[in-house]
């Protein structure tokens, strides 16, 4: 996740941990360095998530709970916030929408929907989701009163939420099947780009003023359960998941006819 000139990651349930708390690290894209900062209080499981709202504090659903957490920068430290309405599970997304609000969904094979106010740290129902989202569901705001959303679960399907109108509308299918590990980024601009997950390297891109999804370059390697993906100064930044340390950027080229560069893998095991 993007905040600032930064990227964060969360880590994943991993078998045996030395205890119930969770790694988090900072990227610094200009020097190339991975930061350990201070451990979330909680185990992570399907469904974590995280959000920036363009201020001090990173939000983060945390999986397999109601509990809700927010990562104060300047202090490097966690605090609790107000627990979600209900348990988060697989499918569980996060999204900032410009102002006081963030937009969740449970996941959990339900269509439930949030939405959080940061100055009243309070929780709302909104409209519900078309479809009960699972593993490879996606939220991500463009800019504006859209937020567009993948429903995962092996499934093409592709939404966009009104913010204002608080109403959902079913979009033509993706080119992919999103699945776990697979997700959505936004570049700030015209373009969302998204991997496929489910242990696959395939990637696309969609239009958001042409609705269509042009496909990507494969990644350098199939990405699976745990994987992430996030914009940051013109490149499109990849975990791999899959219990690996794998992570690399791929950098799209502006030339005639939308010509891309390749990926570029970043550090290893």
């Amino acid at each position: 996740m993007r905040a600032g000139g930064f990227l964060y990651a969360l880590q994943g349930a991993t078998p045996n941990p030395p205890g119930d708390n969770s790694q988090f690290w900072r990227y610094d894209p200009r020097t190339g360095v991975w930061t350990t900062l201070a451990e979330h209080p909680r185990r992570q499981s399907g469904g974590g998530a995280l959000a920036w709202a363009g201020g001090d504090i990173i939000y983060a659903l945390s999986g397999a709970s109601g509990k809700f957490w927010g990562y104060h920068i300047a202090a490097d430290s966690w605090s609790s916030l107000a627990d979600t309405p209900a348990p988060v599970q697989n499918g569980g997304c996060l999204a900032w929408a410009g102002g006081d609000f963030l937009y969740g969904m449970r996941g959990s094979d339900t269509t439930t929907f949030w939405r959080y106010s940061i100055s009243a740290n309070t929780w709302v129902g909104r409209a519900p989701v078309p479809e009960a989202p699972a593993s490879g569901a996606s939220l991500v705001w463009t800019g504006g009163d859209s937020l567009y959303a993948t429903r995962g679960n092996g499934t093409r399907t592709f939404w966009r939420y009104d913010v204002s109108l608080n109403s959902w509308e079913v979009l033509p299918n993706a080119t992919l099947n999103f699945d776990a590990g697979g997700g959505l980024a936004w570049d700030g601009g015209n373009w969302l780009y998204g991997v496929r997950g489910n242990n696959s390297p395939w990637a696309a891109s969609y239009d958001l003023m042409a609705g269509s999804w042009p496909y990507l370059p494969d990644a350098p390697w199939d990405v699976g359960s745990g994987g992430g993906v996030a914009w940051l100064s013109g490149g499109l930044y990849l975990l791999r998941g899959q219990s690996t340390t794998h992570f690399g950027v791929y950098r799209p080229g502006f030339l005639p006819g939308r010509v891309y560069l390749p990926m570029v893998a970043g550090a290893s095991e």
